[in-house]
């Protein structure tokens, strides 16, 4: 896998990576640990560090993990992305591939005991209202789960409403989407953020589309802050 945070909306022109680690495909079925200090561990707490400095500024604490295709890794980035930022400041990882046959959650469940109660324990009570109602725990006292399983794909607006409510309260989100190629749900969910994450597999002949793609973020003013290659 190799980070960049591009200093313009450019996509795939002439960019540095910085290699961090090399990803397997086991690695996609895998969460980080907090107390891992392995390089698959770090490299994600360095990508953490990233879109917090590009965030800093904003008023929207919000960052849309988005892919061409499905099987890119966007929902193994998110999700270890959440719990790389979920150390340093509370989190919301919400899964809005509503179609999705696993939801994001599954994954938490396998490598995380439950922590708290999500119907007013102690963990979801330090949420605002009325994420402490939506949310619920997982990975660690800092982190939470929220769906787009219950609402109609269509329904994108309550996104903006959780994250400028989580913004307001300190609280980082990272939305997991559908691919892109496939689903407009995903472009309709960036735009509510407006802040992009783009996971690519480094495939030179897939060029048009990613480039389509950044086109059409740039019509919803959906901004394009990093990119993610992950290669198997």
């Amino acid at each position: 896998m190799a980070i960049v945070i591009p200093g313009a909306s450019q996509l795939y022109r002439r960019l540095r990576f910085l290699p961090l680690v090399g990803s397997r495909a086991r690695e996609e079925e895998q969460l980080m640990d907090a107390t891992s200090t392995s390089p698959f561990a770090e490299s994600f707490r360095l990508l953490a560090l990233n879109i917090n400095a590009v965030l800093a500024d904003q008023p929207i604490k919000g960052v849309v993990v988005m892919s061409a295709y499905p099987e890119d890794g966007r929902s193994f980035i998110a999700s270890n992305l959440s719990v790389a930022l979920s150390e340093r400041q509370p989190t919301i990882l919400h899964d809005g591939h509503s179609r999705a046959r696993e939801p994001v959650g599954a994954l938490f469940k396998r490598n995380f005991p439950p922590s708290g109660d999500a119907n007013g324990g102690p963990d979801s009570a330090r949420l605002p209202s009325p994420l402490g109602e939506i949310a619920r725990p997982a990975g660690g006292p800092q982190l939470w789960l929220t769906s787009a399983r219950n609402t109609h794909p269509s329904e994108t607006s309550h996104l903006g409403e959780i994250v400028r409510t989580a913004s307001g309260a300190g609280i980082t989100t990272v939305v997991d989407t559908p691919p892109a190629s496939t689903s407009s749900e995903a472009f309709a969910l960036a735009q509510e953020v407006g802040n992009v994450l783009y996971v690519v597999r480094r495939r030179p002949q897939d060029m048009e589309i990613h480039q389509r793609i950044r086109d059409q973020l740039q019509r919803l003013n959906a901004t394009i802050i990093g990119l993610v290659t992950n290669e198997a």
